[in-house]
């Protein structure tokens, strides 16, 4: 962030400062330690004021106005370390509680050319490390030129996207389209991601499309295009070995979906209907994009010989029998699954997934896999 497009509360070139002993800047309880005026928020290690500099913890407050000189929608936050939030004309657009790694938080917010707009920002330094920098960007959803030409001398497009943890959850600041506070209002990739698979997608190379997710997706054009599509979720530091073992062969998926992949919203009642009618596996009547429970393989396995001792009712156990056969040509992990379907009666679900069952078999091997149902589990 510029320093010239800062002033203080006052008037004067910068921002004010406000040291305190809290943890989240200045609050009743919090005592001041120091108060001053600063050309921007930049702060380091190396420039920590000397009163706080022998301090594990402290807290900051800086404030003023951004005047832009030019109208749009940015990208506005802190590159930190230790809990952020920033607000733009009393509106708050990005928070983190922080951690141990320095990172940016961001938030869309709008200015226009000229316009003062009151910023503050709170900051907690913790553990002894301060960092926070003030960053912004002029949002820009143009596929990136560097992309699309990678794509093109490649001999496979590996598309790495989704969305993540900083978008969807419980009562954030969140304004880009598709969000609403945490909430999703759209289950389709965000816009500049479709649009940068389909333009890799244009090199003509065989696409496989990686998607980091913490909850369903409607990857239309990604179904129909790819060649491929592994969900990797929000995968954890050993992500990216699982992911390259996985799509290298090395490692043969046996995963299944634990969630239903509609097509869209419109496959969804209204968000305020708090009916169970059209909503899981349990009760959906449409045809999803991916099912509760598929997951594809490096090999192939059918299913033959099902046998259940008797009618099924609720009053008695009951056992089921089926051979599971690997009829492909690797060896691989299928996940058997038992479901019921329930009577016709209003309100029940239609089916229920009642047991399963992970098993290894080589090429050609065969398995008899049992299930055994109590009256608890048959409802």
């Amino acid at each position: 962030m510029p320093n010239a497009l800062l002033t203080t509360p006052e008037g004067k070139p910068g921002l004010k400062a406000e040291y305190n002993e809290g943890r989240r800047g200045p609050d009743e309880q919090s005592k001041s330690i120091l108060s001053r005026t600063e050309p921007n928020v930049s702060l380091t290690q190396d420039n920590v004021p000397r009163e706080v500099a022998e301090k594990k913890s402290f807290g900051v407050r800086w404030s003023g106005f951004l005047t832009a000189t030019d109208s749009g929608d940015f990208l506005l936050g802190l590159r930190s370390q230790g809990f952020t939030r920033v607000t733009v004309d009393g509106k708050q657009v990005a928070m983190a509680y922080g951690g141990s790694e320095t990172a940016p938080v961001v938030g869309r917010v709008h200015l226009e050319n000229g316009r003062k707009a009151a910023l503050e920002i709170t900051y907690g330094a913790q553990n002894g490390k301060a960092h926070a920098e003030l960053i912004w960007a002029k949002v820009n959803n143009a596929v990136s030129p560097e992309a699309i030409a990678a794509a093109k001398e490649a001999d496979v497009v590996l598309a790495v996207v989704g969305i993540t943890s900083q978008l969807e959850g419980q009562e954030m600041p969140v304004t880009e389209p598709g969000f609403f506070g945490g909430d999703r209002t759209s289950i389709d990739l965000p816009q500049q991601e479709e649009d940068l698979v389909e333009a890799v997608a244009g090199s003509g190379k065989p696409l496989a499309v990686i998607l980091m997710n913490g909850s369903a997706l409607a990857v239309n054009w990604i179904n129909d295009h790819a060649n491929a599509v592994l969900d990797a979720w929000y995968p954890g530091e050993e992500g990216g070995a699982a992911v390259a073992e996985t799509l290298s062969g090395k490692n043969n998926p046996g995963g299944r979906l634990p969630v239903t992949f509609y097509k869209g919203v419109d496959q969804l009642p209204n968000f305020e209907d708090y009916g169970m009618a059209n909503r899981t596996y349990r009760y959906f009547t449409g045809k999803p994009l991916y099912a509760f429970g598929f997951g594809l393989s490096y090999t192939k396995f059918s299913h033959s010989e099902l046998k259940i001792a008797r009618t099924v009712t609720t009053e008695q156990s009951m056992d089921a029998d089926v051979t599971v056969t690997n009829i492909g040509k690797l060896a691989g992990d299928e996940v058997v699954q038992l479901y019921l379907k329930f009577p016709a009666v209003k309100g029940a679900p239609l089916i229920g997934l009642r047991g399963f069952q992970r098993i290894h078999l080589n090429q050609g091997a065969s398995q008899k896999v049992h299930f055994h149902l109590t009256p608890a589990t048959s409802v």
